[in-house]
């Protein structure tokens, strides 16, 4: 915990509970704009690919990442309460970056793809070495073994998506390089076929890239829940101090 004695800018509570509520935001926008991209398959499509304007519920999608963007801003702020020293405010200062980034992701529909795929990667970047920043915070907490449970399962998920995000580059370059296209917007476009591969004769097809973001994202989200868990506890257990 912060040694910081001036009252926190947003409380753990708060923190947590908009963290919460911005994951509850991502989960209502998929539910809602899935059913109305006919042939939508995760295994396939990239989560993006739900802002695709053909989709008519692209809307609740792009809604849902602009509004959890916003929630993880006080939540990011709050993060540097619960982490001690220069290192968790890093690890806060990224979080609460990363959330408007994540709104701006889900303004940009893929009318515009360049620009929303540059926000989205510069969104997962912050993400990924928010990981690092608050695994070595941790590193500095006295505790007992859930702290260095945490400590782990953080850095291994810096290790993991750093190496998935770099994996996916390079694949999407060697399964891309005949296409032929005359923009950025139209290779982003019409690049997840050419990344598509099936698994034996007459095997599933599957989208290797695709297949990595929606891991991506759903383990990126454990940090964040675990962390919000432990901002309500900690507000439990400080309620009634002066």
């Amino acid at each position: 915990m912060s040694s910081a004695t001036h009252p926190p800018a947003v409380s753990p509570r708060v923190g947590a509970l908009c963290a919460l509520a911005a994951m509850l935001s991502i989960a209502a926008g998929i539910a809602v704009s899935w059913p109305g991209y006919p042939g939508y398959a995760p295994w396939l499509n990239y989560i993006s690919e739900l802002a695709r304007p053909l989709n008519p519920s692209a809307w609740a999608f792009q809604a849902g990442l602009a509004a959890a963007g916003v929630l993880f801003v006080p939540f990011g702020v709050a993060l540097g309460h619960l982490l001690p020293g220069r290192d968790g405010r890093t690890a806060s200062r990224l979080v609460t970056f990363a959330g408007p980034m994540l709104s701006l992701t889900g303004l940009f529909s893929l009318a515009r793809p360049v620009p929303h795929f540059a926000c989205a990667a510069v969104m997962f970047a912050s993400a990924i070495f928010a990981e690092l920043y608050v695994a070595r915070a941790i590193g500095r907490m006295q505790g007992n073994g859930l702290l260095s449970f945490a400590r782990r399962w953080a850095l291994g998920m810096f290790w993991f998506h750093t190496t998935a995000a770099i994996g996916g580059f390079v694949y999407s370059g060697i399964a891309t390089r005949h296409m032929q296209v005359s923009s950025a917007s139209q290779m982003l476009l019409d690049a997840p076929p050419y990344q598509q591969l099936t698994l034996g004769a007459g095997g599933p097809t599957i989208n290797p890239v695709a297949i990595m973001e929606w891991v991506f994202l759903l383990t990126a989200l454990i940090l964040p829940l675990g962390a919000s868990v432990r901002m309500m506890g900690w507000s439990h257990e400080h309620e009634h101090e002066p």
